[in-house]
């Protein structure tokens, strides 16, 4: 923590902390993401005298008078809400990182308004980042296509907070299509049933996302007293948490030999710290036609950045005085990653050992 964010702590207090973790690496902090206010959340920051501040794996906000941050609260005419627009600087993010494949118009969105987590100050729906986070964004107007047709059904919309914030009949005449317009309400996260039944949750988006990581919505005094982050005047500073899970792989070594038929044999991996289990070697063809042999890991093995290892390639000359031979070989990188045949959910990574 750098000079002024020290002052900020000795003359502030926290009202709360977001803290983002990643065990990929060595010391579980989040080096690649950005934090930063949304522009309604900026206005309300001034408004209330608040100080946001963004560190490596973390931000927060700030108070310096906490009587006066207490008066302006009373006097706030609806319920208070910080949202934060979460981005990664990384464009291989996805890949060291175990997430599921976003579709067009998705967002993962963490918020302390749940009520179904282990921890109470976990913001995720488990206990890492996952496709339970993951929502579709909706514009202000929007149309929803039903499963079924209906002559009339009854409309409704409610927020986080499961107050009903929309409500109306709609005479479909037996069309399946709602046309909604909902640029009354602000930003976040909503439900929308018909007929009294779920019909699906969405992420209001008064203005263009571009399609960040993630959005954060903090709110002051949820529904869900646990999580809130004042009670009865006093502030609770609470560190919410949300941690994301390095990527597992199946590393698949290529052996490329100088010569057409190749002139190694007998190869195997040995790994010294005897964490890492091998597959017999195959023999696999190339995207050019050309065979190859390859030995592929049993397991899958997460990225780290604390390499696996040392992994020694062990191998003799085919002909001539049998020679036994050694190569370390190098961990695989996030930087390419393929999909395993058939419906499997798992990658794998190609590294090409010249030998």
């Amino acid at each position: 923590m750098n000079k002024i964010n020290l002052q900020l702590d000795q003359h502030f207090g926290r009202l709360f902390t977001i803290d983002f973790q990643h065990d990929y690496y060595v010391n579980n902090r989040s080096r690649t993401l950005t934090f930063e206010p949304t522009e309604d959340t900026k206005l309300r920051i001034k408004q209330l005298g608040l100080q946001f501040r963004s560190l490596t794996g973390e931000c927060f906000l700030g108070y310096q008078d906490a009587q006066n941050l207490s008066l302006l609260i009373e006097k706030a005419k609806e319920p208070l809400k910080f949202s934060f627009i979460v981005k990664t600087q990384s464009p291989y993010f996805g890949n060291y990182t175990d997430l599921p494949f976003r579709k067009e118009w998705t967002v993962f969105h963490f918020t302390n308004a749940l009520q179904s987590t282990s921890e109470n100050n976990l913001l995720t729906r488990k206990d890492s980042v996952g496709e339970a986070d993951l929502i579709e964004v909706f514009p202000p107007r929007f149309n929803y296509e039903l499963q079924e047709a209906h002559e009339e059904i009854e409309i409704a919309v409610k927020d986080e907070t499961e107050n009903c914030v929309f409500k109306e009949i709609q005479k479909l005449r037996g069309c399946n299509k709602l046309s909604l317009d909902l640029q009354s309400q602000s930003s976040g996260r909503y439900q929308l049933l018909g007929n009294g039944k779920l019909l699906t949750e969405f992420y209001l988006a008064k203005s263009k996302l571009k399609f960040p990581l993630a959005i954060v919505d903090i709110h002051l005094q949820p529904s869900y007293a646990p999580r809130s982050i004042v009670n009865q005047g006093v502030f609770l500073n609470p560190k919410y948490k949300i941690s994301f899970k390095a990527r597992a792989t199946r590393w698949k070594y290529l052996l490329l030999s100088e010569q057409a038929n190749g002139k190694y044999t007998d190869f195997e991996v040995e790994d010294e710290q005897n964490q890492v289990k091998f597959r017999p070697i195959e023999e696999v063809q190339l995207r050019n036609g050309k065979s190859v042999q390859a030995i592929c890991t049993e397991n899958l093995l997460p990225f780290s950045e604390k390499p696996q290892g040392p992994l020694l390639l062990k191998f003799r000359k085919k002909l001539g005085k049998p020679i036994q031979l050694e190569k370390v070989i190098p961990n695989p990188s996030y930087e390419r990653i393929l999909p395993e045949a058939g419906d499997s959910p798992t990658y794998y990574s190609e590294i090409f050992i010249h030998i």
